[in-house]
């Protein structure tokens, strides 16, 4: 007999007749605030629960079927989510501190005020996934799917997204500064006044990508090694800003003619004096 217990009251949530949690069923089931730390639930199958504060520091959920499962402010600590199913799933304000998402399938899911720490995350996918307000950390999202996904307000800090799928992605008042976006798919990705100084754009794919206000595009790298396969759109305050130091390959790729980019650099020449 397996009992489950409630993480501060210690109040008895469900009593299990099994020796082992892997691969059991808890679909649907009420089980909030559960302590799980350091259980074998890989395959276990928790659909539509309710794990919100659960403790699950530890928890090998490898495999484990948590689609559209309550999981706010839950503390996934040093948990193994690797192909896992997250979607729709809420992870509001949870802690994923040295967690496994490799290869998770997170489509829908809401990350909204998470912290990530130290997670290893490559090849998971994340598309339509909503990661606004979150603070990531020295993560990994190599070859990570993004697409469409909301990014807004996040903040990455020594994060990997090289080789990322973030076309059609909302980055509005993100801070990028000193990211790995090499190789990333950036086309129709919508950038509204981002932090990108410092971020490593070498090999990054655009195309119909919008650029509005990002004051500090200049000082990002890499920026004539990106690959255009369209024109993208760059609004007045990001080539007002990057004028003078933006390389004039990038401009050029990005749809700006010769003659548009002497014609601005002679009106800004002419209003500073």
């Amino acid at each position: 007999m397996i009992e489950i217990r409630a993480r501060e009251s210690d109040t008895v949530l469900l009593r299990l007749p099994a020796d082992s949690l892997a691969g059991a069923c808890f679909a649907g089931l009420a089980l909030p605030a559960a302590d799980l730390a350091g259980a074998d639930l890989s395959g276990a199958d928790f659909r539509g629960a309710d794990l919100c504060r659960a403790r699950l520091a530890g928890a090998d959920l490898r495999g484990a079927r948590l689609d559209g499962t309550d999981l706010t402010s839950a503390d996934l600590t040093g948990a193994d989510l690797s192909g896992a199913h997250l979607g729709d799933a809420l992870l509001l304000a949870a802690t994923l501190v040295r967690t496994r998402l490799a290869r998770v399938d997170a489509l829908r899911a809401t990350f909204e005020f998470a912290t990530f720490r130290d997670v290893a995350a490559e090849s998971g996918s994340f598309v339509r996934s909503d990661f606004s307000h979150t603070t990531l950390a020295d993560c990994d999202f190599s070859g990570a799917d993004f697409s469409a996904a909301v990014l807004s307000h996040s903040t990455w800090q020594r994060c990997s997204l090289a080789y990322a799928t973030l076309a059609m992605a909302v980055l509005d008042g993100t801070c990028l500064a000193d990211i790995d976006l090499r190789h990333s798919e950036l086309s129709r990705a919508f950038f509204a006044a981002p932090t990108l100084e410092g971020a490593d754009l070498t090999g990054a794919t655009l195309g119909r990508t919008v650029l509005a206000a990002c004051l500090d595009l200049a000082r990002a790298r890499g920026l004539e090694a990106v690959v255009h396969h369209a024109h993208s759109c760059l609004d007045l305050a990001t080539l007002r800003a990057g004028l003078a130091s933006l390389p004039e390959r990038f401009l050029e790729g990005a749809g700006v003619e010769q003659g548009e980019i002497e014609a601005l650099r002679a009106a800004a020449g002419a209003l500073i004096h």
